[in-house]
């Protein structure tokens, strides 16, 4: 995760609708027509598309559930213009999706957006962006063939003298008019299919995972157009643990240092049989080591990506020339240039050193940090 800027969050979950879906749609069928200050018409079926999308915020809460608020509450707590502003970005970023997913055979239905601002005032959107953690989809294909069977089924029922009480009622009868959504909410459907009741974890079947998986792989692929780069079979394995898992990908990725406290000892190709030797007196002495090869080309770009570690590291030069002296002094890191003579070398942010007192050096380091 990258910290791009310190900001301010603003405390508002800013969810846009399109369709009478989810948690307003539970609402509206008890008989609900103010949401969020916003008076929706009777005689709508869950699943129907609005008029056009509106803007229904929540509060953020940090324990419990979300509260509906109005534009009205915003104002009040931010200004009418920061109001204003998160309502009118929240309906863009909307319709910016709602047009790239009908494009890939897809509805976006509903969605929340995060913002924050920076010290100067300017707004930024500081979460994801309609993903299915934060948003609900469905196929429009899928879409297209079952709502007008609901629409149907619900006017025949009504000329029967016997209609449903609403399209929940319906589908509990009928489930196979239920429209399937690209969202979490099938994890939150599948959960209290097994019982849950909030009061301890619960642990959902393979067929569970692989549907949800799936779900979530469908939309990466239509929207991206790219297959989902899945892992061979020789990168799954059952016996690491998800932390394992985490740390491995950070430190792939320069986020953490290959291990604790490593010593990063920097080779070109002349120099392999002393960063060997170097390398197996560090390890003698329990100091994790490792080899990091380069060739000068490449050298200023290999120490700059240490520089993105969370967790301290040692740069070590064997007989560093003048240049890479002035090139490890940027690092925000200390580094050792390791010598096999005694030398005149004035003392400066890389100290020149006989190994066994670079071994000193680099010991006192780690046991520092």
């Amino acid at each position: 995760i990258n910290a791009e800027y310190m900001g301010k969050n603003i405390l508002v979950e800013c969810v846009v609708r399109g369709h009478l879906w989810g948690s307003m749609a539970n609402a509206y069928e008890k008989g609900d027509r103010l949401f969020c200050g916003l008076q929706i018409p009777d005689g709508l079926l869950r699943y129907q598309k609005l008029s056009e999308p509106i803007f229904t915020p929540t509060t953020k809460a940090h324990v419990g559930h979300d509260e509906n608020i109005s534009i009205d509450d915003i104002k009040r707590q931010y200004g009418e213009e920061l109001a204003n502003l998160l309502r009118e970005k929240s309906l863009q970023l909307f319709k910016r999706g709602v047009e790239l997913m009908r494009k890939v055979g897809l509805i976006l239905l509903d969605t929340k957006y995060e913002f924050g601002l920076d010290e100067n005032g300017k707004l930024y959107v500081i979460d994801e962006v309609n993903t299915p953690d934060s948003s609900r989809m469905c196929d429009v294909e899928e879409f297209e063939t079952k709502y007008p069977l609901i629409q149907k089924a619900m006017e025949d029922a009504a000329k029967r003298g016997k209609p449903y009480a609403n399209v929940s009622v319906l589908l509990a009868e009928q489930p196979s008019l239920k429209i399937k959504e690209f969202s979490k909410q099938y994890v939150r459907d599948s959960l209290i299919a097994l019982g849950f009741d909030g009061s301890g974890p619960l642990e959902l079947s393979k067929e569970h995972v692989i549907e949800c998986s799936y779900r979530y792989v469908s939309v990466c692929e239509r929207l991206t157009g790219l297959p989902f780069p899945f892992p061979s079979l020789d990168q799954v394995n059952d016996s690491v643990t998800i932390k394992e898992r985490l740390v491995t990908n950070l430190r792939s990725n320069g986020v953490l240092g290959k291990s604790n406290g490593s010593v990063i000892i920097f080779s070109n190709k002349t120099q392999t049989t002393e960063s060997n030797q170097i390398l197996e007196k560090l390890r003698s002495y329990n100091i994790p080591a490792l080899i990091e090869e380069y060739e000068q080309s490449n050298l200023e770009e290999k120490v700059a990506s240490y520089d993105k570690s969370i967790h301290p590291v040692v740069l070590v030069f064997i007989e560093p020339s003048d240049d890479q002296i002035i090139l490890s002094s940027k690092s925000r890191f200390p580094s050792i240039a390791i010598t096999n003579q005694k030398t005149d070398r004035p003392f400066s942010s890389t100290p020149w050193l006989t190994l066994d007192n670079a071994l000193i050096f680099i010991s006192k380091l780690i046991k520092n940090h």
